[in-house]
């Protein structure tokens, strides 16, 4: 994924053919910000750094190799474009000394966006019903789930209102956790704030300890990543699992998505919605409105897509979307 200039700014397409822009072509000068765009911007995701207490004497930017370096006193930016998945950004914040404070903060503008934190899985999953749970692995006699290290803490993107089609799930990023490396090769991981969808702010938090003994210049790697697939994965047999949502305005649903595979032989995949009505405090019986079987040989990869029928009437019913 080549760079190009534009302006002030710099400019880089993803294997989806969006749009990565680094800067903002209508500055006089480079700022610290990139914006991602999605389905011609429809979605886009803008995350700026607040540069104003830098002399402009001492910031510089040079594109050498594909790759834009924003440079400062004590620490620099470095962005660039990755192949992973559907491509993405990489940006790339190297130290060059013990920083003062351990935090960078970015500022967090979005169109059509929902940002759904990872957490561990210990903090996610109910521990009486797995014989071992961590924050990276769930176990039981039926259900093995995992969630890679370096998505433990990271951002799923969504969009707010859209899935199925083009959409697919209606995953539009992932950003992923980052991870210190200083100029011996060790390593450690930063932590993002859980509240980015309240706030509108990103922020990373770097290990004191690890800055402490670190040898410089340690090198801190967020990669913003287009993707339409989960990070995190699950494995099922013989029964039936899912999960619950309210919707927050009345309406119907259409459409369920899952990535699939089957790790062997023949799967048969059924999903359903189970509508669960709240009347007064009390709760009604369960009513199963619709399902759609699907058979799947082999273990191709894949996003599946199964109808449904079901109306909400807003907060006063709660789904359940099993398979």
């Amino acid at each position: 994924m080549s760079i190009v200039p534009v302006n002030t700014a710099y400019r880089l397409n993803a294997k989806t053919g969006d749009a990565v822009q680094i800067g903002d072509p209508a500055d006089a000068v480079f700022s610290p910000k990139v914006t991602l765009n999605r389905w011609n911007g429809e979605c886009w995701l803008r995350l700026s750094f607040d540069d104003s207490n830098i002399e402009p004497s001492q910031k510089s930017v040079q594109l050498t190799d594909d790759k834009v370096r924003w440079a400062t006193p004590l620490f620099d930016f470095r962005f660039y474009g990755v192949d992973q998945d559907d491509g993405g950004l990489e940006l790339e914040i190297i130290l060059k000394q013990k920083p003062l404070e351990n935090t960078f903060s970015f500022a967090i503008h979005s169109q059509s966006l929902k940002f759904c934190y990872q957490p561990p899985l210990n903090q996610e999953l109910d521990p009486r019903e797995y014989t071992l749970l961590t924050e990276t692995e769930a176990l039981n006699e039926r259900e093995r789930v995992l969630r890679p290290v370096e998505v433990v803490g990271s951002y799923a993107v969504y969009h707010d209102s859209k899935a199925g089609g083009k959409y697919q799930a209606g995953k539009v990023f992932h950003v992923f956790r980052p991870r210190l490396t200083d100029a011996d090769g060790k390593t450690a991981w930063a932590e993002f704030n859980a509240d980015v969808q309240q706030t509108g702010v990103l922020t990373i938090t770097l290990p004191r300890n690890f800055l402490e003994t670190a040898k410089y210049p340690v090198v801190v790697d967020p990669t913003f990543g287009y993707t339409s697939i989960g990070a995190s994965s699950g494995g099922d047999s013989g029964r039936i699992d899912g999960f619950h949502a309210a919707p927050a305005s009345s309406g119907t649903v259409d459409i369920i998505s899952a990535y699939v595979y089957a790790s062997s032989g023949t799967t048969n995949i059924k999903c359903a919605f189970v509508r669960l009505q709240r009347s007064g405090g009390c709760r009604s019986i369960y009513r199963h409105d619709r399902d759609e079987e699907h058979r799947h040989n082999g273990a191709v990869e894949h996003f599946q897509f199964f109808s449904a029928q079901a109306r909400s009437d807003g907060g006063n019913t709660v789904f359940y979307r099993v398979f």
